[in-house]
């Protein structure tokens, strides 16, 4: 069993994690750390836990008697970071849901370095943990992953293959619906540098810029981006391009715009790819924000690094069903 810890135990991810990981054949979890609520029963916070068998919230923990350790929560410092790494030793896996800070106020690492960001355990880089982009360096030994933005995360995605296929050019404006809550807990500048750092690598010949957009939807938890590049390449062509995600588990690509509700409730990024004429593709993309850059992916990186089938735990159903027409 992979023995687990979660610093950050009272954040709203936190909570949804705890519930993932009730159900991982393969996870014990052994400490919640959330200062101000030692003591109390996890189900007394985070709802849907009544009945689960999980420890009491802890004030502390020692980061050396665990396999992985999530942190959740606002970003910690690196110095802060540098300490739980030294303190953890080598064998444990950090899954931090935000980047590490440095001094300035910033995200200590690159999204994508020359080196795909492949980590050792006596530092504070780690892996830009998108697994459509980085699986391969998170299944290698990896020590520290952090994890994208939700909104990173689908963007990067619908964007990726394009990036590669050296088809993206000029400014790009990524249009968000969101909820409200999830709109308000994102800094939209961070994200857009997030998104920038990692086409640039990708992509270095591309030269526009990447924005992105938002507005509240009535949706409980999921996003739907939408956004019209220009490319003449023809709607077959394009399909063949995202069959790089033919192997992954949680990625897909279909020809019509999809509905939140086919991903509510599920670790599912779709891209729809429609081409309205000729020289204009039209790119959505949909995906749950609590588990998409959040608690689903922080499980399906788990599985990566620990050397598990990355579906493991994860095989959720969809929620908040409407009829199909209206999705």
């Amino acid at each position: 069993m992979i023995r687990t810890a979660i610093i950050g135990g009272a954040d709203p991810d936190a909570g949804e994690l705890i519930r993932i990981l009730t159900g991982h054949p393969d996870v014990e979890i052994i400490a919640v750390q959330a200062p101000g609520l030692e003591g109390r029963q996890i189900s007394s916070h985070h709802h849907g836990l009544i009945g689960e068998r999980l420890p009491a919230f802890t004030a502390t923990l020692n980061p050396g008697k665990y396999d992985v350790i999530f942190v959740c929560g606002p970003a910690i410092g690196a110095s802060d970071f540098a300490r739980l790494r030294t303190a953890a030793g080598p064998e444990t896996k950090i899954i931090c849901f935000n980047a590490p800070l440095d001094t300035e106020g910033r995200a200590a690492y690159a999204p994508l370095s020359e080196s795909q960001g492949v980590a050792t355990a006596d530092t504070t880089s780690g892996v830009y943990a998108l697994p459509e982009i980085n699986r391969k360096q998170l299944v290698r030994g990896a020590a520290n992953a952090f994890l994208p933005s939700a909104f990173a995360s689908m963007a990067l995605v619908a964007l990726y293959p394009l990036a590669l296929n050296m088809l993206l050019k000029g400014d790009i404006a990524l249009h968000f619906s969101a909820p409200e809550e999830i709109i308000a807990q994102t800094d939209a500048r961070s994200v857009e540098e997030e998104i920038n750092g990692v086409i640039s690598n990708v992509q270095k010949s591309y030269d526009g810029r990447i924005s992105i957009l938002s507005e509240k939807s009535p949706t409980r938890r999921s996003a739907q981006m939408t956004a019209r590049i220009g490319c003449q390449v023809n709607s077959e062509h394009l399909l063949e391009i995202y069959g790089i995600y033919d192997d992954h588990n949680f990625s897909f690509a279909v020809d019509r715009m999809p509905g939140v509700s086919e991903v509510a409730g599920t670790d599912k990024c779709i891209v729809s790819v429609e081409k309205p004429d000729e020289s204009t593709l039209r790119l959505g993309c949909v995906a749950d924000c609590r588990l998409r850059g959040a608690s689903g992916e922080a499980v399906h990186v788990m599985n990566l690094l620990c050397g598990l089938h990355e579906k493991t735990g994860l095989a959720l159903k969809a929620i908040d069903f409407t009829p199909i027409e209206s999705c």
